[in-house]
């Protein structure tokens, strides 16, 4: 096993070589690897487009969910460094941990979204 290899490679593999099997079952649907790849690919470039430079930090506050393994691997993808953020965090434990981490980007759920924005 090559000790060098980044964690988004075993799904590009996955992908690659079982494209159809279900990977992921979330909310009563099932998620093949290309499916989550394929996504995880769209995030990565939109995320690259915004200006997502190797080693930036984004902040991930979203509930587990098919949306949560995907942004995950998509940060991943562009070279970003995913922050975990507990989903019952308060809009000022979540504003303490972006500001102390440097973070850059905020991938949020509408849910937790409206929790921030309601501060």
């Amino acid at each position: 096993m090559n000790p060098t290899r980044m964690v988004h490679s075993f799904l590009e593999d996955s992908s690659r070589l079982f494209p159809g099997k279900n990977a992921l079952f979330a909310f009563g649907k099932w998620h093949t690897y290309r499916d989550l790849d394929d996504q995880a690919n769209r995030l990565a470039r939109f995320l690259l487009k915004r200006g997502l430079a190797k080693g930036d930090r984004v902040a991930l506050f979203i509930e587990n969910s098919a949306e949560y393994v995907v942004s995950y691997y998509g940060i991943l993808k562009a070279g970003g460094t995913t922050v975990a953020l507990n989903t019952e965090s308060t809009a000022a434990d979540v504003a303490y941990v972006i500001g102390d981490c440097g973070i850059r980007y905020l991938i949020a759920s509408q849910k937790l979204l409206a929790r921030l924005q309601a501060r």
